[in-house]
């Protein structure tokens, strides 16, 4: 059961990568034939959420006869149930992958399809010869990309069974290969074993092992378990998310989460008074659980003695942040999510900037452009940018990818962050959000197109802009989190 990092951050937003991995050897263990034999089934999974199971996903592996030749299709299929505002939605993807059916068993195509049964976005690979191109149609348009070569084999997706049954060590891991549709990138994940332990079912003892997994460019930890047959049954994507195997009867007995929007916020002990006019803020969490967020521009996270932690906000604290190599690359991509090569696309973005000479500038007009573009919605969410552009209505996370697009097809380095804002005395709490930071004089700056800021208001609580870091943050504070007020200016 592969990530889906993009669907576990999409359930949340419905309201630095780790030094060291590009130096991971990527394993690729030998498989037998009866290896392979052995991914040959179909296992079904109900998707649990703080103890609710709201929803389901399947995981199938067959050998498929097509004319004089075969070939190996794995299948990933997902479905959760989602309650915000009231709106109840159903996001489901769908991914198939099909591999050569002699070895190596070489990736021979792939194909994704998401949807929130309103909108939907096919993302097809083929290879060409001996490198692999993407068919992209969203928002009734087609866009084609070059991936280039790809190292992606049935192998990878049998390595970790094939390790767990050569019987590791305690504390021994493996780093293999997982590619991603929502990329078109291979990213590494890092497979620790922690524990092998015995334990009575029904009073059968059996044997399970526990691994940590680690997706470095994702900033992100996992759990999963597997049994005496190597065959995974339990992942715990992150805290109070897990997917546990169960009969496909039972896992598809689902029911819709609770109101992610009221669950997700983070209550203040007192009003804040006139947040526009805020200069400086400074909070304390209440309670000691551990707390991820990190120090960054306009952000200061300290750890105090007694457990909790002090967040400090405003152009007073953080520190200037320049982006690392990767990261300036990442924040210039084009991506299925940012089609920045589009001609819509970079139409929008010339009409945004229009005259303006300056990175700055570009920047203060794609703000205003973005945020009097779209009017807000919560019952209309465009999956995609390009679905954006003909409904121009939407939340805060359509108004921060459609200012990435925009940003990047002008030549801006820009990237989504995600976290919380201050709802106003009415509501005495933070809410989740989602808003930008460009590079603009060689440092990170945060801006909002939402509320149409460019000078970001000490409001703001970033959970971080890796996808893998702000599900994290958002899984892990539900209902968990609140806030003391110790100084406002």
């Amino acid at each position: 059961m592969k990530y889906k990092a993009r669907l576990w951050l999409t359930l949340v937003l419905l309201f630095v990568p780790l030094a060291g991995w590009a130096q991971e050897k990527l394993a690729r263990l030998p498989v037998s034939e009866k290896d392979v034999q052995r991914l040959l089934r179909t296992d079904f999974y109900g998707v649990y959420f703080l103890g609710k199971k709201v929803g389901w996903a399947k995981n199938a592996c067959a050998r498929v006869e097509r004319g004089p030749e075969a070939v190996y299709v794995n299948t990933e299929e997902f479905s959760f149930k989602l309650l915000v505002l009231g709106r109840k939605t159903e996001m489901r993807q769908l991914e198939t992958f099909e591999f050569a059916a002699q070895p190596p068993y070489a990736l021979r195509s792939a194909r994704s399809r998401e949807s929130d049964g309103q909108t939907a976005k096919e993302i097809t690979l083929s290879r060409n010869g001996q490198v692999f191109e993407a068919l992209i149609e969203a928002g009734g348009e087609k866009t084609r990309k070059r991936v280039g070569a790809l190292d992606y084999t049935l192998a990878d997706l049998a390595c970790v069974p094939v390790w767990i049954r050569r019987g590791p060590k305690l504390g021994e891991s493996v780093t293999i290969r997982n590619f991603s549709l929502d990329d078109l990138k291979i990213h590494p994940e890092v497979h620790k074993l922690t524990a092998t332990k015995r334990t009575k079912t029904q009073g059968v003892t059996v044997t399970y092992h526990e691994l940590e997994v680690t997706r470095p460019d994702e900033c992100i930890k996992s759990v999963e378990r597997y049994d005496e047959s190597a065959d995974q049954v339990l992942s715990e994507v992150v805290r109070n998310l897990e997917f546990r195997v169960e009969p496909e009867k039972l896992a598809k007995n689902t029911e819709f989460s609770a109101d992610l929007f009221e669950l997700g916020k983070v209550r203040l002990n007192k009003e804040l008074g006139k947040s526009d006019h805020l200069t400086s803020l400074v909070v304390e969490t209440l309670g000691k659980d551990d707390l991820r967020i990190k120090s960054g521009p306009r952000q200061s996270v300290t750890r105090n003695p007694s457990g909790t932690y002090t967040i400090k906000l405003g152009k007073a604290y953080g520190t200037p942040t320049r982006p690392t190599p990767r990261e300036l690359e990442d924040a210039q991509s084009e991506t299925p999510d940012y089609p920045i090569s589009n001609p819509k696309i970079r139409a929008l973005a010339q009409q945004a900037v229009g005259d303006a000479a300056t990175p700055r500038a570009k920047v203060e007009r794609l703000v205003a452009f973005v945020h009097n573009y779209i009017t807000p919605s919560y019952s209309a969410r465009p999956l995609t940018v390009l679905d954006l552009l003909k409904v121009r209505k939407g939340d805060c996370s359509n108004y921060a990818a459609l200012f990435t697009a925009l940003a990047r097809a002008a030549g801006i380095p820009a990237r989504e962050l995600g976290g919380l804002v201050y709802m106003g005395d009415d509501e005495k709490a933070f809410g989740f959000h989602a808003w930008n930071e460009v590079v603009l004089d060689g440092q990170w700056v945060p801006i909002d197109a939402t509320s149409g800021e460019t000078d970001l208001k000490p409001t703001h609580i970033s959970y971080g802009s890796i996808t893998g870091e702000q599900s994290a943050n958002f899984f892990e504070s539900f209902g968990k989190l609140s806030l003391r007020l110790l100084e406002a200016k």
